[in-house]
């Protein structure tokens, strides 16, 4: 099966190499990811958001699962809001935050090289 990360690994020469290298100086040796798939992880985690304390490990066990399945997890962030920690109140960029996960991370999906994502949100809203 070819995966579509590939092409950035393995595709035009110079590209390729500069990908690899990237990944390489992150201590990734390209026989992690050869004929593999990729999975981006996509994790709010945050000090200042005390509803998302507990991502970061969920994120790690989740990443270990994916290695042992044979894929190269990759983690990047997208953003977290908190009432605790924002003046006056985390309310006024909810707005924000639904734009930045529907359509900001969509292109941002697309342009990484992922074969797929998985993403990790919490809330600490009651109804």
């Amino acid at each position: 099966m070819k995966y579509r990360s590939q092409e950035w690994f393995y595709g035009r020469e110079e590209l390729g190499f500069q990908h690899r290298a990237a990944l390489r100086t992150m201590g990734v040796d390209a026989d992690r990811y050869k004929d593999r798939p990729i999975i981006g992880v996509v994790n709010s985690w945050s000090e200042l958001v005390n509803c998302n304390i507990n991502l970061r490990d969920a994120a790690a066990a989740v990443k270990r699962g994916i290695f042992s399945a044979g894929a190269l997890p990759l983690e990047f962030p997208t953003i977290s809001l908190g009432e605790e920690f924002m003046r006056p109140t985390g309310m006024l960029y909810r707005n924000r935050m639904a734009m930045d996960v529907a359509a900001g991370q969509t292109i941002l999906l697309q342009s990484r090289a992922s074969d797929s994502v998985g993403s990790f949100t919490s809330t600490d809203r009651r109804k």
